[in-house]
């Protein structure tokens, strides 16, 4: 299985910080606050490049190493010759708008779901539902969830949804749906595009669970690569004139090991 492997880099020589003031402060730039800001960056770069990696994984079954190539379909890569088909990774109808009923199609939905999952079933400890814009509205607008919030059958946050991490969300029973309007997702989540995803509890140390993801060993510092593993590595480098690079690395493998798993509408 290809894992996915980063590298960024960047320079500082004294024209960064020589003679230049430090924004909001009465005082000179340093060389420490430009590798600080180099490094916060990176940071930023690897955490938004993980969640491009994860969405690819989770919501199209694939696994892109660099610039395209060794490509991974993991509905291929489980299924070649072995269960006809059965991890293909499935639809549900999910009725929503004025005239729908989002809560019993989103109940039919979740046993379906649980009818694939043999034992798995009982470490479910909810769903999450990310929504594109108009699905998520429409589900509001179902006449069931309108009434279930007029008799206190689910929370307020179904009327005025709530905020998480920057996202808009809003619970029906042990549903957490979300407006998932990123960007980082934008390939795969359109204004009425929805998937359903299981969260799982109670995973025994050791156990691989259906949605799982491995640190690998990848740095090409030999101090660093003879140390723990970690997601990623930040560090600097000086030359003969105290030049800094500072370099960031990352390298994972995410496993998505049943597709049918995560039904999309």
């Amino acid at each position: 299985i290809p894992t996915v492997l980063r590298h960024t880099a960047s320079t500082v020589t004294t024209a960064d910080w020589q003679g230049k003031r430090a924004p909001g402060e009465d005082r000179q730039l340093t060389a420490a606050d430009v590798v600080f800001n180099h490094m916060r960056k990176h940071q930023q770069v690897a955490a938004d490049d993980r969640e491009q990696v994860l969405a690819e994984c989770l919501f199209n079954n694939t696994v892109t190493r660099e610039d395209g190539e060794n490509t991974l379909d993991y509905q291929e890569f489980w299924d070649v010759d072995q269960n006809g088909n059965q991890l293909t990774q499935g639809n549900f109808s999910l009725e929503a708008g004025p005239t729908g009923y989002a809560i019993a199609s989103m109940e039919k939905a979740k046993t379906q779901l649980k009818s694939k999952m043999g034992g798995w079933r009982n470490r479910v400890q909810g769903y999450y539902l990310f929504a594109g814009i108009d699905l998520f509205y429409g589900i509001l607008q179902s006449p069931d969830v309108q009434q279930a919030v007029l008799y206190s059958k689910v929370g307020a946050d179904a009327m005025f949804p709530a905020t998480l991490s920057g996202y808009e969300s809003f619970r029906l029973g042990n549903v957490t749906v979300i407006l998932d309007d990123s960007d980082l997702h934008a390939n795969y989540i359109d204004s009425s595009t929805g998937y359903l995803i299981p969260r799982f509890g109670g995973v025994a140390e050791g156990s691989s669970a259906p949605f799982t993801m491995f640190n690998c060993p990848a740095s090409r510092d030999m101090l660093a690569a003879s140390g723990p593993v970690y997601g990623e590595y930040h560090y600097q480098y000086h030359d003969e004139w105290m030049t800094t690079r500072v370099l960031s690395e990352s390298s994972y493998v995410r496993l998505r090991l049943r597709p049918d798993w995560v039904p999309g509408t």
